[in-house]
């Protein structure tokens, strides 16, 4: 009855968020093929890491080196309490314990101390910690998907050189694009012993024409 109620489930849930810590040490595998290439060499070990710390895709990367059996995790095996030197858990307990100095009062509260550790234990952090799991994971995966919808961004927010003809100059059947528009590309260096380059695509996706510009970056002030 204790592990169902709504109250005690989101009070639990809520000091998971805010305390939960991972720990992390490497298997017998994991010392041998995590090095310092590796993308979990900053993670190899970790005691007591605050879950609300992971950034970007570091959550996915621990969970993908324990599948592949080279890091073992520890997600809040003792939630922290209120204070440094108790537990999470003897704060749990102590809100359902009676005041009493009798046999039967402590009896009482001895049985009152396992059912919640049984339902705290057993039911509640179990399922909360599975729930916080698969909640960093979602967050996880989302910051990937915005980084690279970001980086799509970047790539495409560039739009075609809109040229503004006179009207006694613009002929449309000149600057007819019907059949398909042509694309020049332009790469260089900012080294200027390095000459640049020109590339024209066809509407058809074919190279049409290139062009060498080794003094694309020389201005005309500048002595040759």
């Amino acid at each position: 009855q204790i592990a169902r109620e709504p109250i005690v489930r989101s009070a639990v849930r809520d000091a998971f968020q805010e305390k939960a810590t991972v720990t992390i040490r490497p298997t017998e595998k994991g010392l041998k093929e995590i090095g310092e290439e590796h993308e979990l060499f900053p993670m190899k070990y970790l005691l007591n890491k605050p879950c609300r710390t992971f950034k970007g895709d570091e959550f996915l990367k621990v969970l993908n080196g324990v599948e592949n059996h080279l890091i073992e995790m520890n997600l809040s095996e003792v939630l922290a309490g209120s204070t440094q030197n108790s537990t999470y858990l003897t704060e749990a307990t102590e809100l359902y314990r009676e005041d009493g100095f009798s046999k039967k009062a402590n009896e009482w509260n001895d049985l009152r101390r396992r059912s919640v550790e049984l339902a705290f234990k057993e039911m509640l952090f179990p399922q909360i910690r599975k729930e916080l799991i698969h909640k960093m994971r979602g967050e996880a995966v989302e910051g990937i998907k915005l980084k690279c919808q970001e980086a799509l961004r970047e790539q495409i927010k560039w739009s075609p050189y809109m040229v503004q003809w006179k009207e006694d100059d613009y002929d449309e059947d000149d600057w007819d694009y019907s059949g398909g528009l042509r694309i020049l590309g332009l790469a260089y260096s900012p080294d200027r012993d390095e000459a640049g380059f020109g590339a024209m695509i066809s509407a058809e996706g074919e190279l049409s024409d290139y062009i060498k510009l080794p003094c694309m970056l020389t201005s005309r002030r500048t002595y040759i």
